[in-house]
């Protein structure tokens, strides 16, 4: 049985083809193909791109955020927003009509809840303290 994840062979992918171009770049790839038929993992392809997509985008310093608010932004709302994950930050956003307000960011492995429901919950639980 491999156990291999997705993101064991995202990794593989990022670190031989770095830094290549042209010939060397598609020989790497024709390589790792091989490999991913060899061992039967050419049926998880789609979730090692994804995987590869999300590392290489990582090691380069581009936050990846999600935005969620009740109603849609204006770009220029989404601009500040992504401004504070930093110059290279890629912004997607969903509508959430169960939001009252507010927005919720999620960022690889944080949550920054700013909604209106969020913040009356705290501000109950500081009154009531």
């Amino acid at each position: 049985m491999d156990t291999r994840t997705p993101q064991t062979y995202a990794r593989a992918l990022y670190e031989i083809t770095a830094n290549k171009r042209g010939a060397a770049l598609e020989k790497a790839i024709r390589h790792f193909a091989a490999l991913l038929a060899r061992e039967r993992a050419l049926r998880r392809a789609d979730r090692i791109i994804g995987a590869f997509i999300h590392y290489a985008k990582a090691q380069e310093g581009i936050a990846e955020i999600h935005i969620e608010s009740a109603f849609l932004l204006d770009g220029a709302t989404v601009g500040r927003i992504k401004k504070i994950f930093g110059e290279k930050a890629e912004a997607t956003t969903t509508r959430n009509a169960r939001l009252l307000g507010g927005v919720v960011v999620r960022s690889r492995d944080t949550i920054f809840d700013a909604s209106a429901a969020t913040q009356l919950r705290n501000l109950t639980m500081k009154l009531a303290s």
